[in-house]
């Protein structure tokens, strides 16, 4: 196949997996919205899902990709040096997220009086306690970046094209599943094994 047309197949592969990601993630909020509506509970959750979003999108979202991919592409000459380099920066990335996740974790509930203000104790108690589990994800989501970023220099597009929407659909039955079992506990389980997903 030429170039050009491996480039082509690509880019049609990742329009693809966004749209198939931005129809999933509209189907995941009609769920979460007929599953648990609008209560205090969501409430909660929705302050909490803030903290983790934003981690997400300041330090992993496409600056991962988008910082990596140029470096594992020219490293992809040498196997040996993709590989021991990839095995470094996963390091690196856990390492530095997991003391991100920490100190967000200390710091849930003074973001938790930031982000509730108006919250009863017992729906700040509940955000604080869904904000350091949430944290998970972030670390899980902060790998799988790294590791999106190897497949896309290694010209493999079509399983990290389609991870977001991977995580929408593990979402949604994850939702569908725990939620007569967790009630808005649920919410924050599909968070954290979408993630793994």
């Amino acid at each position: 196949m030429s170039s050009r047309r491996r480039i082509a197949v690509a880019a049609l592969v990742i329009m693809f997996g966004n749209v198939a990601s931005r129809l999933l993630g509209l189907l995941r909020e009609q769920v979460t919205a007929w599953l648990f509506g609008a209560t205090r509970s969501t409430d909660a959750f929705v302050a909490a899902s803030i903290v983790p979003i934003n981690v997400y999108d300041l330090l992993v979202g496409g600056a991962i990709s988008a910082a990596l991919v140029p470096v594992f592409v020219v490293a992809a000459k040498d196997e040996a040096l993709l590989w021991r380099l990839v095995s470094a920066i996963l390091t690196l990335a856990g390492l530095v997220l997991v003391v991100v996740a920490s100190i967000l974790a200390l710091a849930a509930d003074s973001l938790i009086d930031v982000l509730g203000a108006d919250f009863q104790p017992w729906q700040h108690a509940e955000a604080v306690g869904m904000v350091r589990v949430m944290l998970v994800a972030v670390v899980l989501q902060g790998l799988a970046g790294v590791l999106m970023a190897v497949l896309y220099a290694r010209q493999r597009v079509t399983l990290p094209a389609f991870a977001p929407a991977v995580y929408n659909g593990g979402v949604i039955l994850l939702a569908l599943m725990l939620h007569e079992a967790l009630g808005v506990g649920a919410l924050v389980a599909r968070v954290v094994l979408g993630a793994a997903g």
